[in-house]
């Protein structure tokens, strides 16, 4: 195994894998290994505004190894949201067939959509009169957006 690896995430927030040791003083438990695996899929970077798909994140063998037994980095892994490789291939390679978005990724504008609607999407300052009505071919008009109920209040 060489001496590195890289895990790619598609989760949207870091997490630190961490492992806990009893305090001899029966106090609180100490901290004696972590390891933190970047996050930030989905989530535009503030200064350049790019969005990536998935991050990377340069680990030891040595805690990969450690890792390979920590439960919560297994269930990321066998969840789809993490992949470990041995050499950094591009990016998006890597992340094209892994769950694109985890539950607390921002909201994004087909996420206001009725499920099936196949229509196209409102783009920009959208009044309630502008969203197409059900058409009868089946499909589904979308869901209003919050500030269209609130319109439609007033």
């Amino acid at each position: 195994m060489p001496n590195q690896v890289f895990v790619y995430s598609t989760l949207t927030a870091p997490n630190l894998y961490v492992e806990y040791a009893k305090n001899p003083d029966k106090s609180l438990n100490r901290i004696t290994r972590k390891v933190l695996i970047q996050g930030g899929a989905n989530v535009a970077n503030r200064k350049t505004l790019v969005t990536p798909n998935g991050v990377v994140t340069k680990v030891s063998a040595e805690d990969y190894a450690w890792l390979q037994d920590n439960k919560m980095f297994k269930f990321h892994e066998k969840a789809g949201y993490l992949r470990v490789v041995l050499v950094k291939p591009d990016t998006d390679e890597v992340i094209k067939d892994m769950v694109d978005r985890s539950d607390d990724s921002p909201i994004k504008p087909e996420d206001y959509l009725a499920p099936g609607y196949t229509g196209s999407i409102p783009q920009g300052d959208v009044n309630a009169s502008d969203i197409p009505k059900d058409k009868g071919d089946g499909a589904p008009p979308p869901r209003l957006s919050i500030m269209d109920r609130i319109r439609r209040m007033e």
